[in-house]
């Protein structure tokens, strides 16, 4: 007998919660709970971050939460008239020594990059996954360098001490290929751990693991940030992914771990029977099963 499985998120995620998360409508309110909120903005990422217990302070892991491309971070704790949140639900489990950060990206639109990828709307762009010019490049590092600056904010509290094994990134859809890129494309050093949710490989990650090319161990390693055996990394796709194909998007990413010579890395990998491009409890939960056994 199959698990209930409630699933929830698309690509241009929750366009109600984008709205408010862009204009000039007051924000949601934070439950009163028990769990303890607070509000902050680090280089343009308005962020809210909620942990365990009633001491905003007490906490030894950061998770950030990246959402999908035109979303934002209120898709992961505010409901909305057709969905409720995975934080109401409760899919974020005990959060005893966690604060969970949810940030919204400062692009135009809620995204974390331009996407110029081929598509009904422009039949003579041929630029698909694989291609660094389906990408606005300029964006993707933009974006990345303001995450950067979020994770460094949250290292330099003194819970974690300047400790990067102790922050975890997560994200769906355009918010898991930013976490991979950011792993190994941007930082120089290993972070808890890396939870990619429905995200295929940004450039360059995209041309290290080029099923259609021959590998290349110097130029990848040439291209990445940090490539340690420490990395730890969670990646989970829905076998039916109508946005990025769950077989391209596997093997792209054991192409990347296997030409950087640590495919040990990839801790976590699922491919889960009759998902679409979505998240669900199931997913949540062994998320935070991945996050208490490498913090």
């Amino acid at each position: 007998m199959k698990p209930s499985i409630t699933f929830v998120g698309f690509l241009l995620s929750m366009p109600f919660l984008a709205s408010a998360a862009s204009s000039n409508k007051p924000p949601p309110t934070p439950p009163n709970d028990g769990n303890s909120w607070q509000n902050y903005t680090v280089s343009g990422l308005d962020s809210y971050s909620v942990t365990g217990g009633g001491d905003p302070y007490d906490y030894e892991t950061v998770v950030i939460m990246l959402h999908g491309g035109g979303g934002s971070g209120y898709e992961w704790w505010v409901d909305t008239f057709k969905n409720p949140s995975p934080y109401t639900q409760g899919w974020f489990g005990d959060m005893t020594g966690l604060k969970y950060v949810f940030p919204t990206s400062a692009l135009d639109g809620n995204v974390w990059y331009d996407s110029i990828k081929n598509s009904d709307d422009d039949p003579s762009n041929a630029c698909g996954l694989l291609d660094d010019c389906a990408y606005d490049l300029d964006s993707i590092k933009e974006s990345a360098s303001d995450i950067a600056e979020l994770i460094e904010h949250e290292m330099s509290q003194p819970q974690i001490n300047g400790n990067s094994k102790k922050v975890f990134l997560a994200g769906f859809s355009q918010g898991a290929q930013m976490t991979s890129y950011m792993q190994i494309a941007k930082l120089d050093y290993p972070l808890g751990g890396a939870i990619v949710m429905d995200g295929f490989p940004l450039p360059p990650l995209s041309d290290m693991g080029n099923p259609l090319i021959p590998a290349d161990p110097a130029g990848a390693r040439e291209n990445a940030t940090y490539y340690g055996d420490d990395m730890n990394f969670m990646i989970w796709h829905g076998e039916l992914d109508q946005i990025f194909p769950c077989d391209l998007t596997e093997e792209t990413y054991a192409g990347v771990f296997e030409v950087l010579g640590v495919p040990e890395t990839l801790r976590v990998n699922v491919a889960f029977p009759d998902q679409y491009h979505t998240y669900n409890e199931i997913e949540f939960s062994r998320m935070v099963e991945f996050i208490r056994e490498y913090e």
